[in-house]
């Protein structure tokens, strides 16, 4: 029976989610406050928390953080209540480490709903990871990143050359191969039953990909195509399992980027949902301009198509240039090549 922590000073809604929790089959611990719940948090560790923002002896906020200092409690799935739905409070939760918000009021399905997709989300990297004990070398070493980079041997990997506009694999093909891009870029992308494209992610020199599917076991679940003339490293994924099921850091570094991926879609799809056209353009813009800066080039220039930018974005090619065209008036973006550069950032991130 999983333990969830309910953390909220007014008693009518405390009560009601422990009433609702303990239906659907869950143990629930109560606190009244933020350095209560804290306490009680580091006493017996629950599977997962529900705290309120604004409390008084110590906020939400206050709590999270605390939570993420202590070894045993920071990785506790953890959803914010709050009677706000401001885009500031979802961004600094993120930047803290909260899993979800749920807003008041709320409906029964939607708490139990995102209990349950914590928990799942939990298990499985539990799975990821396997029992320490049992792992074939569960003494091994922290590594730090230089030596990661050594561990997965790529400097001894196949290395394929690919060319711009190439497929790496298919939406449906099995999953044979975790990425290492050494050279160039690509983008992954989903395609709507009419044909229409979706960019879900783009992968710079330095960057991993393809990891999900062969953690999940599945087929890949998109396509990656080539942006430019790229250099991959291909590790095989029977190397890439006993990889991680047989040194404990390497499985960390991936379940990590896997919690780093989720929240970052999680924050994607919030500010499509709220976000003005305009502030989802210049966001984006934003993203891209550190995807693509590099320490060797002084300027920065996204070697994107404007069609692949409006696929990333979610939106139509023409109300993407429209825009576009305004920033260069403004002369924070310039075209050069065909190519987007963008000359004064810290003006570009002052618009959102």
């Amino acid at each position: 029976m999983k333990t969830i922590l309910i953390i909220e000073d007014n008693f009518d809604i405390r009560e009601n989610i422990c009433e609702i929790l303990e239906f659907a089959g869950y143990k629930t611990l109560q606190a009244s406050n933020g350095k209560i719940g804290l306490e009680v948090a580091f006493q017996h560790v629950p599977d997962l928390i529900i705290c309120d923002i604004m409390m008084p002896e110590m906020d939400g906020y206050s709590v999270l953080a605390s939570l993420g200092g202590n070894s045993n409690t920071a990785g506790i799935p953890f959803i914010f209540l709050t009677a706000k739905a401001e885009k500031s409070d979802f961004r600094k939760g993120l930047s803290l480490g909260a899993d979800d918000y749920i807003t008041k009021p709320f409906g029964e399905d939607e708490l139990l709903s995102a209990v349950q997709l914590r928990l799942q989300r939990v298990e499985m990297f539990k799975k990821i990871l396997g029992d320490k004990e049992n792992a074939n070398d569960s003494s091994a070493p922290v590594t730090t990143n230089a030596n990661f980079f050594e561990l997965l041997n790529l400097e001894n990997r196949e290395i394929k050359k690919y060319k711009k506009k190439e497929f790496v694999y298919l939406e449906g093909h099995r999953a044979a191969y975790l990425y290492y891009i050494k050279k160039g870029s690509v983008k992954t992308f989903k395609l709507h039953d009419e044909g229409k494209e979706l960019i879900t992610d783009i992968y710079n020199a330095g960057s991993y990909f393809g990891y999900y599917s062969l953690l999940k076991d599945t087929t890949y679940q998109d396509y990656a195509e080539c942006i430019e003339g790229s250099e991959l490293v291909l590790i095989p994924k029977a190397d890439f399992v006993q990889l991680i099921y047989g040194n404990i850091e390497i499985a960390r570094q991936f379940i990590k980027q896997l919690s780093s991926d989720i929240v970052e879609k999680e924050e994607q799809l919030l500010h499509m949902a709220y976000d003005t056209l305009r502030q989802r353009v210049i966001r984006t813009l934003s993203e891209l301009y550190n995807k693509f800066k590099t320490e060797n080039e002084p300027e920065v220039r996204i070697t994107l198509t404007r069609e692949e930018i409006s696929k990333y974005i979610g939106t139509a090619r023409e109300s993407f240039i429209r825009i576009m065209s305004d920033l260069k008036d403004q002369r924070i973006i310039e075209i050069k090549d065909g190519d987007i550069a963008i000359t004064d950032i810290q003006k570009l991130e002052s618009l959102l």
